[in-house]
């Protein structure tokens, strides 16, 4: 009898056990090979990940194409203009302009926010504004400045009409912390800060700023007499007036490629002292 289980142990129950054993470890192989399968899936890079970071809250961060953790880099902030947003902005030959630059190399932050008419209209709108736009991009830049390498000593604003305005006074209001702003096609009219304009002063803020030689708006007199402000008060800064065509035909440039050169410039600017 004894010799009878025996037989049955080593013919049905061994190779049933080998079997299960087999299955359970076809299985763990197969299991880690899709754990490493998930890795690898999740840390290789697409060919826009070197350039662009898109976060869970919608706000898109540029790197320049040279980006490396072991520096720290400069940062634009891009603010909307009326009717569209810091991304919308940044397109076209801007864009283009960025992702192949080797020089000074910077950060483009781009936040998820809009320009609208109801910003300044009626004008009484425009402070409460300027402080829904301000609290946005102070609390997330408490992130990001870490997270990307970022400058704390040279991070500006930039904007065209809207954005303008809008980088224009935050500068102001928040002396101590920008370095500066590019300020195009903007009335850049806030006058209410006189102890930003003396800060900013003592901490070689720089500012650019540009507008259409026959802007439709008038905003011209009052942009040229932000240029008046910062000169007495010895803050750095350069005043471009765009042609009324925007075009320079003797570098061929048309007309986005002009405000892109324009745009570059003030950044160089305000960022590198260029």
């Amino acid at each position: 009898m004894k010799k009878d289980v025996n037989f049955f142990l080593k013919v049905l129950i061994i190779p049933l056990i080998m079997a299960a054993s087999a299955i359970i470890g076809l299985k763990s192989t197969n299991a880690q090979q899709e754990t490493n399968d998930a890795v690898t899936t999740s840390t290789e890079p697409t060919s826009d990940e070197s350039t662009c970071v898109l976060r869970s809250n919608n706000i898109e961060v540029k790197l320049p194409i040279s980006y490396s953790e072991d520096h720290t880099y400069p940062a634009l902030i891009i603010l909307p203009f009326t009717g569209g947003t810091p991304a919308s902005y940044f397109r076209g030959s801007f864009a283009e302009k960025f992702e192949t630059r080797v020089e000074n190399p910077f950060v483009v932050i781009l936040f998820d926010i809009q320009g609208s008419a109801n910003d300044y209209t009626p004008p009484e709108n425009f402070g409460p504004a300027i402080e829904r736009c301000e609290q946005l991009v102070l609390a997330q830049l408490e992130d990001l400045v870490p997270q990307y390498r970022i400058d704390e000593s040279r991070i500006a604003l930039a904007g065209s009409s809207l954005g303008g305005d809008f980088s224009w006074s935050l500068s102001l209001r928040n002396a101590d912390f920008f370095k500066g702003a590019v300020v195009i096609n903007s009335r850049s009219g806030d006058r209410v800060c006189v102890s930003g304009m003396r800060q900013l002063a003592e901490n070689n803020a720089r500012f650019f700023l540009a507008s259409s030689e026959e802007d439709p708006k008038s905003r011209l007199p009052s942009m040229r007499q932000s240029v008046e402000e910062l000169t007495q008060y010895n803050i750095a800064h350069r005043f471009e007036v765009i042609p009324t065509h925007e075009t320079d035909p003797e570098r061929g440039y048309g007309p986005s490629e002009l405000r892109t050169e324009i745009l570059m410039q003030g950044v160089d600017f305000v960022l590198f002292g260029d």
